[in-house]
């Protein structure tokens, strides 16, 4: 019974669909913090929310002191740059947050860069991502049902515990 229980433990861990996490990259005292919804996992023809946070350990950067840049590449092309503080509709320079839609399947290459406007200010910091987006509407399916088979196993692996637990008392 034991066996059987360790089996289906296994197999559900080997079905689990990959975990999402945010990513940070530093460069010196400089960490940049990337979160990418939905689920830091793009969908080819939907719009990506990027969410930069960036901090370091003097807090120094400052969004209204940093030239800071983004740049979204595609086989070394750049296919998209722009100001990562920029006012948005809550007109909150504060937020590193914008939105792009990846055209095709493919592994992107994310650059955020930034300087002090002024002399002394923070130290020039350049971190890249490397992103890819293969996920189609159509896959959102296929997660679904992963999750389903999850819960399969789950509800047979408690069965079992339940059965070897009775069973001892």
């Amino acid at each position: 019974m034991k066996k059987l229980f360790i089996s289906i433990i296994f197999i559900s861990l080997f079905f689990a669909p990959g975990a999402s996490a945010h990513i940070l990259k530093s460069e010196g005292s400089i960490g940049v913090l990337l979160h990418l919804s939905p689920d830091d996992d793009p969908i080819v023809g939907e719009p990506a929310n990027f969410f930069f946070e960036i901090k370091d350990k003097d807090n120094k950067v400052q969004p209204a002191d940093c030239i800071c840049k983004i740049s979204i590449q595609s086989n070394y092309t750049e296919v998209f740059s722009g100001d990562l503080f920029i006012a948005n509709d809550s007109n909150d320079i504060n937020a590193a947050v914008f939105s792009y839609t990846f055209p095709a399947k493919a592994i992107y290459n994310i650059i955020v860069s930034g300087q002090p406007k002024t002399a002394g200010g923070f130290q020039t910091f350049h971190v890249e991502y490397d992103v890819r987006v293969e996920r189609t509407q159509m896959s959102n399916a296929g997660n679904s049902s992963s999750w389903l088979i999850i819960g399969i196993f789950a509800v047979l692996a408690l069965i079992i515990f339940c059965g070897l637990y009775f069973k001892k008392n």
